[in-house]
């Protein structure tokens, strides 16, 4: 049964239904055949495990523009004998007409959540050799088939016949996506090449692209006379002209070269064709259970239910902040990475608490606790209930996520009512629940038990994960984070965080979204230098982002769960970075309302 590639995460049940329906099909069939219930009952094992892997693989490919695979098995024996039987007259072997090529052990590590009853045997093939008794899945890199090498030996009335797949000897070839990783672009056929310095595409007229592989100094850009010319391995130059007509120039051609290693051109025409580098050009499909993703640098992460993560590697690298999107209401958050090796020998609760606060001492300040108080917006069983599973999150996961943005609504806040409840300011649509997305108002002029209670109205009622406002220990782990990240120095974090967030002595260019005074209130940002004291609409300026997470420093103070009184952390935009930078602590009143105050969502399963 071939599997058609798709850009889909798990089994859908459409999908599953065939599965079971093909799969009864083919046990029918055996029980036809086959005396032995075991047998049968090991050799639907396989079909099923095959079909599970099938669906990893594809998700996998789609991805990654890349096999999941270890050793190269071609040269076994019993893949010679395959190869045999399918080039005889009468091809008794378990291989179709597309299965040419080479066959490779499949890495099962690299895939998300599998359950499978044989494989086994891939974990000893890291040294280039295959166990003994061949207890592994392999892939044939053109069809993608997957054959279990070990096979399933079963007695009929017919003899003795071993079962490697489970699908008959198909004829219909793999949508072939990626060459070398690299993806080829709708309407283009591969037509040669072997490698990502030297492979070609067609379009439908048979004009000829190659790729310009710009990573590997393979090839160069170069400009001259205010034209833009690209020179391979042998000097060989071709003016490189743009489709303007449909959006193309050499900014964002150098933007795309840049992000994919690479763009294609027309050594003939000089013609180019690159990937659009467009965030909501380059998000993927929602993932419909909770998975464990693995990034290409092997760190790893999970992605609740209902959200999806991007194709740009600047958006799904870990170290480099790992965004998603929820796919119903849009909201981001990047993922804040805790090394596995912290708190690999903890056990209790308290253990993992004190081990974060050691990890992350730097940032910690005496005095301070993630400890419940009358205000907080919980009840005391609250409190502790909600950090605790923060704290067991973290050990489970390695990480948790936290807002791309900060607490964003639609309509600007104004002063604010002291006798505001979460329900007035939200079930009344004035201001709706709070948003982690880009170009929102921020959500000030909030009591820390108000912002708690939106944070939570945020979680659908079915989800499975957890939203709230930060603990303090989150914040502090943010800090080592971007420390161990190398995305900003232990000074720019806890000394002055001036260069890289909305503070009120910073002046710089702004000419998108809008910025507020206390004298002219808010006002579109159309070209100016942004006047001291001035607030931001959210994710404005890229100069305030790092690791894809807008406003850590400066712009509006955020409310914390942490104690001493109300605790708001980082800076404001009416003070000075190198007074209030990123790490820093603000004592508050809980019943204070004020433009300086807002806050960030978390998130954790």
């Amino acid at each position: 049964m071939k599997k058609i590639i798709k850009n889909e995460r798990g089994v859908s049940l459409v999908s599953l239904a065939i599965t079971i329906i093909i799969l009864g099909i083919i046990t029918s069939m055996l029980l036809y055949n086959v005396k032995d219930t075991k047998d049968i009952e090991r050799v639907s094992n396989m079909y099923l495990d095959i079909e599970t892997i099938s669906n990893r693989v594809s998700n996998y490919y789609s991805r990654y523009g890349a096999l999941p695979i270890t050793v190269d098995v071609t040269s076994d024996p019993t893949v010679l004998d395959w190869v045999y039987k399918k080039n005889s007259e009468n091809n008794d072997g378990p291989l179709g007409a597309n299965d040419t090529g080479n066959f490779y052990v499949i890495d099962l590590k690299a895939l998300e959540n599998l359950s499978l009853n044989y494989g086994r045997g891939f974990e000893s093939t890291s040294g280039g050799t295959l166990p003994q008794d061949k207890d592994v899945y392999i892939i044939n890199a053109n069809s993608h088939n997957i054959f279990y090498l070990h096979g399933i030996k079963v007695n009929s009335s017919s003899g003795a016949k071993i079962y490697y797949t489970n699908q008959d000897k198909d004829t219909e070839v793999v949508n072939i996506r990626y060459i070398a990783g690299i993806k080829i672009p709708s309407g283009f056929t591969f037509k040669s090449g072997t490698s990502k310095n030297d492979f070609i595409i067609q379009d439908s007229l048979n004009n000829e692209y190659t790729w310009a592989n710009t990573a590997d100094g393979v090839y160069k850009l170069t400009t001259g006379d205010e034209k833009y010319y690209i020179a391979d391995s042998q000097e060989q130059s071709t003016q490189l002209k743009f489709d303007e007509e449909n959006g193309q120039n050499a900014e964002n051609l150098i933007k795309s070269a840049k992000e994919f290693d690479g763009f294609y051109y027309s050594k003939t025409t000089g013609n180019v064709n690159y990937f659009s580098i467009a965030e909501e050009d380059n998000w993927g499909k929602p993932y419909d259970s909770k998975l464990t993703y693995k990034d290409r640098n092997g760190d790893t992460a999970y992605i609740p239910k209902g959200f999806k993560i991007s194709k740009l590697s600047s958006l799904n690298t870990i170290n480099k902040g790992l965004v998603i999107k929820n796919d119903t209401t849009q909201d981001e958050y990047v993922w804040i990475n805790v090394p596995d090796d912290v708190l690999a020998n903890t056990r209790t609760l308290e253990e993992i608490e004190n081990t974060l606060k050691e990890y992350a001492k730097d940032y910690r300040e005496e005095g301070y606790e993630d400890t419940w108080y009358d205000g907080c917006g919980l009840t005391k069983q609250q409190y502790n209930d909600l950090k605790n599973k923060m704290l067991q999150s973290i050990k489970q996961n390695g990480g948790f996520y936290v807002g791309r943005y900060e607490a964003g609504t639609n309509k600007a806040r104004t002063a604010g009512d002291s006798g505001e409840t979460v329900e007035t300011i939200s079930v009344t649509n004035q201001y709706g629940n709070p948003l982690s997305q880009k170009d929102k108002y921020p959500f000030n002029f909030v009591t820390v038990a108000q912002a708690q209670g939106l944070s939570q109205r945020v979680k659908p009622s079915e989800a499975d994960y957890e939203t709230s406002l930060m603990f303090g220990i989150q914040w502090d782990l943010v800090c080592k984070f971007l420390e161990e990240t190398g995305a900003k120095t232990y000074d720019e974090i806890d000394k002055d965080s001036s260069s890289w967030g909305n503070y009120g002595d910073q002046i710089f260019y702004i000419n998108k979204g809008k910025y507020y005074t206390s004298e002219e209130l808010w006002k579109d940002a159309n070209g100016i230098n942004k006047p001291s004291n001035s607030l931001l609409t959210t994710g404005n300026l890229n100069r305030n982002c790092t690791l894809n997470i807008y406003d850590l420093a400066g712009n509006i103070m955020e409310l914390t769960l942490e104690k001493k009184n109300v605790v708001l952390r980082g800076g404001h935009f009416t003070t000075a970075g190198n007074y209030r930078p990123f790490s820093n602590r603000c004592d508050w009143a809980n019943t204070t309302l004020s433009a300086i105050g807002g806050f960030r969502l978390t998130l954790f399963i």
